[in-house]
């Protein structure tokens, strides 16, 4: 997983720091033989709901 995983995780949280994106949850899973993250933004009212802002990273 440190390989797999972490960098592209680690440039995603990166990513949201940099544009000051507060984040709700981390998400880590298994799909198809692949590891994956899902990072859920904290809902903002003047912006999209949730589950539309969402960013995932499939490796």
């Amino acid at each position: 997983i440190d390989g797999e995983m972490l960098p592209p995780l680690s440039l995603l949280l990166l990513q949201k720091m940099a544009a000051n994106i507060a984040i709700a949850r981390i998400t880590l899973g298994v799909a198809n033989g692949a590891f994956t993250a899902d990072v859920e933004d904290v809902p903002d009212e003047d912006t999209q709901p949730v589950a539309e802002a969402e960013d995932e990273a499939v490796l």
